[in-house]
């Protein structure tokens, strides 16, 4: 009865909440089961709540000890058995349920997961619940339905759940068994997956629509979360997914909007595939996409009809676009070709009716006019002429019906033609096609002609013309009107016949054409026409017929040019017209200018020529003054300026036809090449041969086919094109498709290629060819290259074109069709690299795609070092540099790697033997002295054209302008700097203040700058000149006296300005903008505050101008003064003289009161004189600030003393012209640090007011207009304002930490407090120091605060290092428990949990925990927290020991590791600090001091220590950011600290340097015995980036020069020797790559090779011979793996470095490098034989009857460093061989050295081989040497004798006697001393003759043979006695080579032997020898 009633009680408690009170026990398999039948029946939902909670609570269950033994007593259940557990077992849990209740259904209990308890909390969590339920349904897929396809009542279980399904394993957890999965993606780019991630989640729709609905529904934050690995990973998978979905929601629009923007652009490799799923599912969305990027950037409308294209789309996308986009869309497909604007046009009109005619009139109407209230896009789209005056045509024609306001709108934009394009030629309007076009009555012509005759017969005056024509034109009688429109109309008609007029006549004509301008006799489109005529003409030759028309015309109506500024600046371009017509020009000039500046705004329509806003504002940019000069940024000019300078910058760029490209012909006046910024390519149509060209319809069907080509139908198309295109039509269609389509399409390119791929004629291919050369030249040719960007655009369009064309088909570039290398040297004289280096970078591009082109090619090393040598260049302009940088980055050489350019540097200087341009270079920065000194020359303003700045620039007096250049380094961007008041807000947009200020602030400065400059610089020079003579009066280094010069005019200078100008520019500045802003109708009052809120807010911005002025004036002034003194101080030196000033010296005009101090003296200036002139540098000024900077930032005063030309206005300006933000205003004056205190005092009394009434509420929940919000804001805004910034946030930060320990912590006041510390941390980084600092002064009690403590260290705001150290002592102290619960509470929480703190941080602390978990009777949680903290480190060992460490030795000093890590910390903190050289001498004095370095165990257990620390510091890094990036950090400093110490430590000199040396090596030696531990340890798990990074970072340290140790003294290189030897691959094979990476270092390797008496070669030998045996075993059998292959690379390449730099290394040292090289490598080992010393010239051995035996060299015996009868090993062995060759005994000898050749068994198989090949090496060159050495000794000659004697006996007998196996090895080492010429290579090539001719068996002859043979057939190179052995066995006719059966074996054998025969010595074939040959080999038998 009692367990009944028990069972009842607890089955009213949910069994999931009785479960985790039980705890892990109750979970065991049979535990688990009798206590779930306690609750039968078990239904579903119970089990869903038992898988939450067990899901919930896998780790952490904390249950009190015994309460499942008392549950199990008080229900009758057996005793639990006594084993601990940590989690749940969910094979036990499902077994229980099954066994409970086995019909359970599975499907149910996983959608009743939707209950409020469950929540995923973490992977491993996932992992548990998924093999739970993979275990209960018995492997069957998950039922995504129970997940998927609704919204749970617990959303936050849901998304947690799906939060870690996304991330699962394929093999854990997929939806491949989805119903609605989106077809897979083939064919993304880079190999990426088609579905994303392996398990589908990503194409999975149900998903996505469920993430969807769960972002709606409050879960946007974990969602977005789920989507960024996607986003990064697949976004190409997500974005078509995601636009399957049906559900449309705010989570679906922010993916869409992240990725398929990248998709439009083109910028995802994918672009193509994604576009067309996008198209087929989601068209509303991609064409959204496409509108909105429009509307951020008007330039990218070209790449979306590429877009349109490639998709076919374009009609769709039209229909369903707004528009205005439409309407920008179409005029560039009809450009393209595309459309046909006029049919759409029409079809639009009839189908949408007036909406679509506003639409295109607004179009039209921001295209042409010049309105100040609309902002102007990113960028102008152009339209040409002919589209123009296409929408006229269409709009008049389709009028009918139209309402009178529309129609009024249509007439207007007509007239706006007729006025605005009067300088295009002729294309025509469609007004002006009506007018020219009209076709009159025949008796009205008839009377028209009779008064024309009647004019040229001279019976009627022109003036009595005009006034007849004016009366007819006013007259009511319908005829006379008529007769007056057919006057003008004949007129203008004829014009294009007017060259053939007689001079007469064509002047009665010009004088009539002027007059009917003057009276405005035509107007609208009849005077467009007219002024376009006459334009035409001026532009003709001075001195023809047309140029002469042209000046007598408008010299008629010059009286009205003022109503046509725009038509002026075109005059103004005409450079003949200047030296015809000056009076003309200086009109023009005056109407310009004075439109410019003018002030009046013209409303719509009163006059034709008002001048725009942005001709107001161009005064920044034309008024003639560098100063000023405009760089606008795009978005500071309005939308109706056709032709903005920055604009026209940014465009230049641009690689397609219509991107960013401005209205035709619509100029401003602004730009000299006003209307050529687009890719016109009217100068390549003008340049063009007449062509023949097929007739229209084929003309018609070329340009279809060309237009709609794409690589889905290039095959049809190819055919189409081979069909109609026939050869006469070659030269036209060449010109076509490089003028047409490669210049202004570069995007299409890859198709065309293709096209003229599948068309494969070589005759069309030459002429493209020659047709591309042809229009290179003439626009490298071109005078507009320089300043168009349009034209550059279009050179680089075609380099590319001509790369693709040549280059990249392996095809060279001709040098009869194109010098690079010499139009380079041009371009850098003529100041075209602006223009050049873009172009060569593109045609030398395609070399990375290219076999033959690739670096080291000779053709493409030359351009690129010319390239490098013109990137060294001083001040070359960023645009080039980042041209070239471009280039190198794409480059690639023949192994694939990148070139970079510092390998690239020439061997000699080729740039100075060339002198460049230094005016007006467009490739440089602007050289002031030179402009100035080309100024004084004379330069005349009739020596070249002027364009409209150079002429307004002459208006001006040459001082000013003088001046005003002195004003600035470079143009400075008034508008960006201007400030305007935020009290003038309201009404700036009104008055256009951003728009006036920059104009007043420039008129101001030019009404100043002249007499203040000129007062200041004179005063300032005159002081300076006799101040710095008086003192340097014994200097002879005139560069001194130049400096201080320097410092001292530009400092006087500079404050004499400053001072003189504020209140003069001050008056002058509200002048102007009173003037300014007086026609806005303001009251006077208003008017006046404006004025002065305006003038004082931009006081500073023109003072620092003006200041800046006057220093730049001031030291060209000083510099002049001086010159005399420069000069004599120089000729001094010349002549070997100490200079003394002795004039002035004597003279006696200095004062006798002058003390005695400042008096002259003959002496010169001691360093203390010397720095009161470099003081002057540290005088601080006013600059303008960097726009774009931090609000908070101080800009107004030069902080820290740094010099003002320290930070150049020039630099500045540039970032103003790259950014798009709105510049922030200047600063206003800072406060002082006690207003600051003061103010922020009050702050926090309102915020303790505040928490002192809601001490309990959240600071995050306040509302932003809470005054504790306010309060805090302005405290963070008074400390960014404060003068002494840094200062005052340190005050505040240690204010708020008392605040934050005083009294009882509140929840608000610690958040609040909490968050201004962060806040000044963020904004100082030295707060962090100050307040470790005050916390050290707190009471312990404070101190040990737990809560307080765990949210300053979890937030960084003390240091952790000194927090740790005082917790240490506390931890020693007698608030041990106090202490103790802060340290388990601070490692749980910031280390494990949330791992803010790193463990090596807290190293104190973990040590003295871990000491505690070892006393009896500790807590086992601290334990576990320790075993917990030890996991996290990769190295088992230093696990073991306190984290962070090494284990402790024998007798260590109690807290040596702490030590250790406090010195390394101490380190980290000074290692840069300024004045590094002194703190570091400090730090080595205190590391002696400390013990440290008493004797070499303890420096090596200190350096063993600090590399455990860095290491794990590295590899823990990498861990940590997921993405394997290691952060090296601590390794550095531990290279910089070795290498520190092993410099200050022990005497200074070289009585020190063994201990400084010896310090070295015991700390290389402590790293490597860590290495060698570790990877014994880790095995493969070893990473040896760490160590590697150590080494090279000593080496690197080492490198710098320095007298006390660097890596030139032999010593270290020893030590690294050592090191290296110690680590070497075969005892630390798995270091093996950083080991060779480190041999070869360039601060090791060369330092070695280069040490004196050659002491380091035999150390790098050993080296060297350790890394070959090492891969001996794995080279041998040649089956390499692809580490052992990527190992074997790197050493060839070594080998390759020291053959190229060291040959002398390779030839002393070959006997034991080919000793250790596996017979197998053939070319290594011909690498190393390959070399021959440097002083020597190798005979070319293909030299016809080449006498070996008497070259010079050959009689000389090499060097050979290896003892031969030492090599031998055996020293009796050796002595019977000497026996043996003078006496031939013992006889047995050659048996005995046979059967020594021989390995043991075990040794056999251990060397893969039965022979001991370093035997036999080492034999065959002790009986050669010795042979050599007798035949010397004899008297007769070397050739006689060389096959007599005991040692040729020997070779025979073992060629003979040894089996094939020992014979190749024999062969092989004979055929190894073949090398340069000396006499053992000659020796030995006899030897190797001999016995191929003595030799009676034929397998001996194939045997050597063979051994020659695989010598050559490999790469080169070849060793050069290898070469001359082979030449003479196989064309010396005593051989019989080609005799032997060996030769012709086999066809492939035959035609191997010929083609190394006509390698080595022609096309000699078998039979063939030469039988008159006398080269005979000196060996050979007579």
């Amino acid at each position: 009865m009692e367990d009944h009633e028990q069972a009842h009680t607890t089955a009213s408690v949910p069994v999931a909440t009785i479960l985790q009170e039980l705890g892990y026990a109750c979970g065991r398999k049979t535990d688990l089961a009798q206590v779930l039948g306690l609750f039968v029946p078990l239904d579903e939902t119970s089990v869903s709540q038992i898988l939450g909670m067990m899901c919930r609570t896998l780790v952490g269950l904390d249950v009190a000890p015994g309460v499942y033994a008392s549950f199990c007593s008080a229900n009758g259940l057996p005793d639990p058995v006594d084993e601990p557990a940590t989690t749940w077992d969910p094979d036990a849990v499902v077994q229980a349920v099954q066994s409970v209740n086995p019909d359970l259904n599975w499907e149910t209990v996983l959608s009743n997961l939707d209950h409020k308890d469950f929540w995923v909390p973490d992977s491993a969590s996932f992992l548990w619940l998924v093999h739970a339920c993979d275990l209960a349904r018995q492997d069957e897929p998950f039922p995504l339905d129970t997940v998927l396809g609704r919204i749970w009542n617990n959303k936050r279980g849901q998304v947690t759940f799906l939060k870690y399904a996304v991330d699962a394993p394929a093999d854990v957890f997929t939806f491949a068994h989805s119903q609605r999965l989106a077809p897979p993606l083939e064919g993304i780019a880079g190999g990426k997956s088609p579905i994303g991630t392996s398990n589908f989640a990503w194409l999975c729709l149900e998903l996505l629509e469920t993430l969807v609905a769960l972002a709606d529904s409050g879960q946007m934050l974990v969602v977005r979360s789920i989507l960024e690995k996607p986003l990064q990973m697949c976004p190409e998978v997500l974005a078509v997914s995601m636009a399957g979905v049906n559900t449309w929601g705010t989570l679906k629009h922010e993916v869409m909007a992240a990725t398929v923007p990248s998709f439009v652009l083109g910028t995802n490799a994918s672009s193509s595939l994604v576009l067309h799923r996008l198209w087929s599912c989601c068209r509303n969305t991609l064409v959204s996409t496409m509108v909105e990027l429009y509307m951020k950037d008007r330039s990218i409308i070209s790449r979306i009809l590429d877009v349109c294209q490639e998709l076919k789309c374009l009609p769709e996308v039209l229909a369903m676009s707004p528009y205005i986009f439409a309407i920008e869309l179409a005029c560039l497909a009809t450009r393209r070709e595309y459309l046909n604007l006029e049919k759409w046009l029409q079809d639009m009109i009839a189908k949408q009716g007036t909406v679509f005619v506003q639409c295109c009139v607004r179009f039209l109407a921001d295209k042409l006019q010049a309105d100040a209230s609309v902002p102007k896009p990113p960028a102008v789209v152009t339209l040409p002429l002919e589209t123009l005056a296409m929408f006229v045509r269409v709009l008049q024609g389709q009028s009918a019906g139209f309402p009178p306001e529309i129609l009024q709108e249509i007439t207007q934009i007509s007239e706006l033609m007729g006025t605005s394009f009067p300088q295009l030629a002729e294309v025509g309007s469609a007004a002006e096609m009506a007018v020219l076009e009209e076709v009159f009555a025949p008796d009205i012509e008839e009377e028209a002609n009779a008064y024309f005759q009647k004019i040229y017969t001279g019976q009627q005056s022109v003036d009595d013309v005009i006034a007849m024509l004016g009366q007819f034109r006013s007259a009511e009688d319908e005829r006379k009107q008529r007769v007056f429109a057919c006057m003008v109309h004949n007129l203008l008609d004829e014009y294009r016949f007017f060259p053939k007029y007689p001079d007469k006549e064509l002047r009665i004509t010009a004088v009539l054409f002027g007059r009917l301008v003057e009276c405005q006799l035509v107007s609208s489109v009849t005077l467009g026409i007219a002024l376009r005529y006459v334009l035409e003409a001026l532009k003709k030759p001075l001195g023809s017929k047309m140029f002469t028309f042209g000046v007598e015309a408008l010299s008629h109506f010059k009286d009205r040019l003022a109503e046509w500024p725009q038509y002026c600046s075109h005059l103004l371009q005409i450079p003949q017209l200047r030296q015809a017509a000056p009076e003309l020009v200086d009109l023009a000039d005056k109407h310009t200018l004075g439109a410019i500046v003018s002030t009046k705004e013209k409303k719509g329509g009163e006059e034709v020529g008002a001048p725009s806003s942005s001709q107001e504002e161009s005064l920044l940019q034309d008024a003639s003054t560098p100063i000023l000069e405009s760089a606008t940024a795009p978005t500071a000019v309005p939308s109706s300026s056709f032709t903005p300078s920055a604009s026209a910058k940014s465009q230049a760029s641009q690689p397609s036809s219509q991107a960013s490209l401005k209205v035709e012909g619509k100029g401003s006046a602004t730009l000299a090449s006003a209307f050529a910024t687009s890719l016109n390519i009217d100068t390549l149509v003008s340049a063009a041969r007449e062509q023949k060209t097929p007739d229209q319809e084929t003309l018609d069907k070329i340009h279809f086919t060309i237009n709609n080509l794409s690589l889905a139908n290039i095959d049809a198309k190819g055919k189409e094109v081979e069909a109609i295109l026939r050869a006469e039509w070659y030269p036209w269609f060449a010109q076509y498709m490089v003028v047409k389509r490669a210049s202004i399409e570069p995007n299409f390119h890859p198709l065309y290629f293709a096209l003229l791929e599948k068309l494969n004629k070589s005759q069309l291919y030459k002429m493209i060819l020659k047709a591309t050369h042809d229009n290179i030249r003439v626009l490298l040719q071109s005078e507009k290259i320089k300043t168009n960007s349009g034209e550059r655009s279009l050179l680089k369009n075609l380099g590319s074109w001509l790369g693709q064309l040549t280059i990249a088909r392996n095809k060279p570039l001709l040098f009869k069709d194109l010098d690079i290398v010499s139009l380079i040297y041009d371009a850098y004289q003529t100041g075209r690299m602006i223009a050049v280096l873009p172009f060569v970078s593109k045609v030398v591009e395609p070399v990375k795609m290219s076999k033959v082109f690739r670096p080291p090619n000779p053709w493409t090393t030359a351009i690129l070092q010319l390239f490098a040598e013109i990137y060294s260049a001083d001040d070359l302009k960023l645009n080039l540099k980042f041209e070239i940088e471009m280039l190198f980055k794409s480059m690639k050489d023949m192994s694939n790697t990148e070139v970079k350019i510092s390998d690239m540097k020439p061997t000699i200087n080729t740039l100075k033997n060339y002198q460049r341009a230094k005016v007006d270079n467009p490739d440089f920065a602007m050289d002031k002295s030179s402009i100035a000194a080309a100024k004084a020359s004379g330069s005349s303003s009739e020596s070249a054209p002027q364009s409209p700045r150079s002429a307004t620039t002459s208006a001006a007096t040459a001082k000013d302008s003088e001046e005003r250049e002195a004003a600035s380094t470079g143009p400075v961007n008034l508008q960006a700097f201007v400030q305007v008041s935020p009290q003038l807000a309201a009404v700036a947009e009104r008055l256009q203040l951003k728009r006036l200020v920059p104009v007043a602030v420039d008129r101001a400065i030019r009404e100043v700058i002249s007499p203040v400059v000129e007062r200041s610089v004179t005063i300032a020079c005159m002081t300076t000149r006799e101040l710095v003579l008086k003192d340097f009066s014994m200097e002879g280094d005139d560069d001194k006296l130049r400096k201080a010069a320097y410092l001292m005019a530009s400092s006087l200078a500079g404050s004499l300005a400053l001072v003189t100008c504020k209140e003069p520019f001050r008056s002058s500045l509200a002048t102007a903008l009173r003037q300014l802003l007086q026609p806005a109708g303001l009251e006077q009052q208003a008017l006046e505050q404006a004025v002065q809120l305006a003038a004082n807010g931009n006081l500073d911005l023109g003072c620092a101008l003006i200041e800046k002025a006057a220093t730049d004036k001031a030291v060209r002034d000083i510099d002049e003064a001086l010159n005399s003194a420069y000069v004599a101080r120089r000729k001094a030196a010349s002549a070997g003289q100490q200079f003394a000033d002795v004039a002035l010296l004597t003279q006696t005009r200095f004062p006798q009161t002058l003390p005695d101090v400042l008096r002259p003296k003959p002496c010169r200036l001691s360093p203390r004189q010397l720095r009161l002139y470099e003081d002057y540098a540290k005088i601080g000024r006013t600059i303008v600030p960097q726009a774009g900077g931090s609000k908070g930032t101080p800009g107004t005063t030069n902080q820290g003393g740094v010099s003002r030309q320290e930070m150049p206005l020039p630099d500045a300006d540039k970032k103003l012209t790259t950014t798009k933000t709105e510049v922030p205003p200047l600063q206003a004056t800072p406060f002082s640090t006690q207003q600051v205190l003061e103010k922020i005092s009050m702050c926090m009394a309102r915020v303790e007011a505040v928490v002192q009434k809601d001490p309990n509420a959240a600071f995050e929940a306040l509302p932003p207009d809470n005054d504790l919000r306010l309060a805090v804001g302005e405290m963070i805004e008074l400390m960014s304002k404060s003068g002494n910034r840094d200062e005052v946030i340190v005050a505040v930060a240690v204010l708020v930490l008392k605040k934050l320990y005083e009294g009882v912590p509140r929840r608000l006041g610690v958040g609040v407090y909490l968050g201004l510390l962060k806040s000044c941390k963020q904004m100082n980084d030295k707060v962090p120091r100050e307040l470790t600092k005050l916390f050290g002064s707190l009471s312990e009690e404070q101190q040990l605060n737990r809560d307080l403590a765990e949210l300053l260290i979890g937030s960084r705001l003390l240091l952790v290092p000194e927090f740790d150290a005082l917790l240490v002592k506390h931890l020693q102290g007698p608030r041990f428990a106090h202490a103790l619960e802060l340290a388990v509470q601070l490692i749980r929480q910031c280390v494990v949990a949330k791992p803010v703190v790193s463990p090596l941080e807290m190293a104190g602390t973990l040590d003295v925990l871990s000491k505690v978990a070892n006393r009896p009777g500790a807590p086992e949680a601290i334990q576990q927290l320790i075993d917990r903290v030890r996991s996290m480190f990769p190295a088992k060992e230093a696990a073991k020991a306190a984290p962070g460490g090494v284990p402790s030795r024998k007798g260590e000093v109690e807290g040596f590791r702490q030590r250790v890590i406090m010195l390394f910390d101490e380190w980290t903190r000074i290692i840069d600090a300024p004045a590094g050289m002194k703190f570091h001498a400090t730090f080595a004095q205190q590391v002696q001091q400390g013990g440290f370095l008493k004797d070499d165990e303890t420096i090596e257990h200190m350096f063993g220590i600090l590399t455990e620390i860095c290491v794990a510091h590295c590899l823990s890094s990498a861990s940590g950011a997921g993405q394997g990036q290691f952060s090296f950090v601590a390794v550095d400093a531990l290279s910089r600290l070795i290498v520190m110490l092993s410099r200050f430590v022990g005497e200074r000199g070289a009585n020190g340097l063994s201990v400084r040396a010896g310090l070295l090596a015991r700390a290389l030696s402590a790293a490597t015995t860590v290495l060698q531990r570790h990877a014994a340890e880790r095995n493969i798990a070893f990473n040896s980036r760490p160590y590697f990074r150590l080494f090279a970072g000593i080496l690197n340290e080492l490198s710098v020069s320095d007298p006390q140790l660097d890596s030139t003294n032999f010593a270290v290189l020893t030590a690294f020797a050592g090191l290296l030897q110690a680590t070497q691959p075969s005892r630390v094979p798995v270091f093996c790559f950083a080991w060779l990476e480190l041999v070869s270092h360039r601060y090791f390797m060369p330092k070695l090779l280069l040490a004196p008496n050659q002491k380091g070669w035999s150390l790098l030998e050993r080296l060297l011979t350790a890394i070959l045996r090492f891969m001996e075993p794995q080279l041998r059998n040649a089956e390499l793996s692809d580490p052992i292959r990527l190992l074997y690379r790197g050493v060839l390449r070594v080998l390759l470095v020291l053959l190229h730099d060291f040959p002398e290394f390779l030839c002393d040292h070959h006997f034991m490098l080919c000793d250790a090289i596996p017979s197998s490598c053939v070319q290594m080992r011909n690498l190393v034989l390959s070399a021959f010393p440097r002083n020597m010239r190798l005979p070319d051995p293909f030299t016809p009857n080449l006498k070996v035996d008497l070259l010079p060299e050959i009689s000389q015996a090499p060097r050979i460093v290896v003892d031969a009868g030492a090599a031998i090993g055996d020293a009796q062995l050796r002595a019977d061989i000497d026996n043996y060759l003078k006496n031939r005994m013992p006889i047995t000898l050659m048996q005995d050295l046979k059967a020594r050749f021989y390995y043991s068994p075990t040794d056999a198989a251990a060397h893969g081989c039965r022979y001991n090949m370093h035997l036999i090496n080492a034999v065959v060159l002790y009986i050669g040497m010795q042979a050599i050495q007798q035949l010397h000794n004899k008297a007769s000659q070397l050739p006689v004798q060389v096959n007599q004697g005991v040692p040729m006996e020997m070779f025979l007998w073992l060629v003979a006697e040894l089996d094939p196996e020992g014979r190749y090895m024999f062969l092989s080492s004979v055929a190894n001393q073949l090398r340069y010429p000396n006499n053992h290579t000659h020796y030995y090539s006899c030897v190797l003759l001999y016995l191929f001719s003595e030799s009676p068996q034929e397998l001996v002859k194939e045997q050597i043979t063979r051994v020659l043979l695989e010598r050559l057939i490999v790469n080169r190179p070849h060793p050069w006695g290898l070469l001359i052995t082979f030449i003479e066995l196989i064309k010396n006719p005593r051989y019989s080579f080609w005799s032997h059966s060996f030769t012709r074996c086999a066809p492939e054998i035959e035609r191997l032997f010929e083609s190394v025969a006509r390698s080595c010595m022609g096309a000699v074939k078998p039979g063939e020898e030469d039988v008159n040959s006398k080269t005979a080999a000196s060996a050979a038998p007579a």
